[in-house]
């Protein structure tokens, strides 16, 4: 049953993504808690994650095998761009570079709407979608950077 209400709540979520914003477009309902896309960066992802009392959209630098050092160099590239990425955001941001792990995770959390209540799941499209647009926003103009870091 969880799966089949994930279904559900992605195909809502992705019918106000798309009439918003392009950047979940090609992108179809999952039987998973979370939706991924491509920033334009090569192993740089935006992820929407839903939980049963909340959600989380994450940037996630996961550029797989050797490249846990790639990884955390364009995090920490980000990182010294925290306050002006927080100041266009608008809000405080989780930054997690996880040195024990290949990936290295920028996240955000939302609640008050979640997978348990359906009654909320109208409010969580909409905060998804206000907030995606300024996570977009907050964090494009340094992807151009990103596409010159090499190790």
């Amino acid at each position: 049953e969880r799966h089949q209400k994930r279904i559900l709540f992605w195909e809502g979520l992705l019918q106000v993504l798309n009439d918003r914003i392009d950047l979940f477009r090609n992108i179809s309902p999952s039987r998973d808690n979370w939706i991924s896309t491509s920033t334009g960066v090569s192993d740089v992802n935006f992820m929407i994650a839903i939980m049963l009392d909340g959600a989380t959209i994450k940037l996630v630098m996961g550029k797989g095998g050797e490249q846990k050092e790639l990884n955390k160099i364009i995090f920490d590239y980000l990182y010294d761009r925290k306050d002006e990425i927080e100041k266009k955001f608008g809000k405080e941001i989780n930054w997690r570079r996880m040195d024990n792990q290949i990936s290295s995770r920028i996240e955000y959390d939302m609640g008050n709407f979640g997978l348990r209540d359906e009654s909320t799941w109208e409010l969580g499209y909409k905060t998804i979608a206000d907030v995606l647009i300024k996570w977009d926003e907050a964090f494009r103009p340094y992807f151009p950077g990103i596409r010159k870091i090499r190790l």
